[in-house]
């Protein structure tokens, strides 16, 4: 068009150049910047934990609950051999076991030293998204996280009495049996029915299911069972589920490998988990990167309160601590029953 001009264009500007911001290892959950951040809850902490060690290597780490030497900890973790504690200060004693309650893994010992600094517990409740640390012997806290979870009880591995149900409804109806399982030792055929375990009435295989899991691998049970027209009862050894799928993987295939993978078939790929990461009356749920090792001592609150012990590193985000309230219950029974045995 006459006369017309194009209006000039903007010039094209650069690109902003692209920020990329990553966090070195000094400030990411675990790294020295961060737990230095916390250093103030280890200064008083520090002194109500110990380092347990069998044979001169560390196992657990352990909670002082009494000035006099009584040491709380991880039960499992304490190995045969020599049993030594050493101390904040440095100083390194010996160590006994005095009583462990199984139903949490938890063990009372005495170690040979006194003057201690017994733990300050919190017995109030936690929520998720609370800060949590994990303290050993350094200045800094081992490690932190936050409560990921409301407190509950966590169940035994599967225990199975060792038969498969038939497929026809709901009814808890055998139709065949694992070989060397507890069900087949105490007699029960195909065609049973159960009827009830350990007086319990049972009416589907969903409720025999449920009832089962509360159970742990080694459990007695009384059953109950219909066979024919005759009510018959019977005593079953519970056997743990992988033991179970072995034998029925070297049933169908013989020299061939079956069954679910370990820990129940859940994936721990790269992570160190405890070596009884189940079966918890109750526990807090805590996303603390932990070490096998690291379990035994307290999990603290931002002003240094112990609002439990840790018990088991159980996942790639998952660390468990019995709370306080129920760890001092624990205690209280093992200083009985120990009290008895002297």
């Amino acid at each position: 068009m006459p006369g017309w001009t194009a209006p000039a264009q903007p010039a094209e500007k650069e690109p902003p150049p692209l920020i990329v911001s990553a966090l070195t290892g000094d400030y990411r959950k675990n790294g020295a910047a961060v737990r230095n951040a916390f250093k103030f809850i280890s200064a008083a902490a520090r002194h109500s934990v110990v380092q347990l060690s069998v044979d001169g290597k560390a196992v657990a780490l352990g909670t002082v609950v009494e000035a006099a030497g009584l040491v709380a900890t991880k039960a499992s973790e304490l190995v045969p051999g020599k049993l030594t504690a050493r101390l904040a200060d440095e100083r390194v004693v010996d160590a006994r076991i005095l009583a462990v309650d199984e139903d949490n893994d938890l063990a009372l010992l005495k170690i040979e030293a006194k003057g201690l600094t017994a733990v300050l517990w919190n017995d109030g409740e936690t929520a998720p998204g609370e800060w949590v640390a994990t303290q050993g012997l350094a200045t800094v806290p081992e490690a932190v996280g936050i409560i990921s979870g409301i407190p509950r009880k966590i169940l035994p591995p599967r225990a199975l009495i060792g038969v498969n149900f038939a497929g026809d409804g709901e009814l808890p109806r055998v139709l065949a049996l694992a070989a060397g399982s507890g069900a087949e030792q105490a007699g029960i055929k195909p065609g049973d029915v159960i009827l009830s375990v350990d007086e319990k009435a049972v009416q589907t295989k969903t409720e025999l299911t449920t009832l089962l899991r509360e159970f742990r691998a080694g459990r007695v049970i009384k059953l109950q069972l219909q066979r024919g027209a005759d009510v018959i009862e019977t005593s079953v050894a519970l056997t743990a589920e992988a033991v179970v799928n072995a034998a029925q993987a070297q049933t169908a295939a013989p020299g061939g490998r079956g069954g679910r993978g370990g820990a129940n078939g859940r994936n721990f790929t790269g992570t160190r988990v405890s070596k009884r990461a189940e079966d918890f009356d109750l526990v807090l749920q805590h996303d603390t990167v932990l070490e096998p090792w690291e379990c035994g001592g307290p999990l603290l609150d931002l002003y240094g309160r112990a609002v439990g012990l840790n018990i088991a590193r159980a996942g790639r985000v998952a660390s468990y601590a019995l709370p306080s309230v129920l760890v001092q219950k624990i205690i209280a029974d093992l200083k009985t029953r120990a009290a008895r045995a002297e």
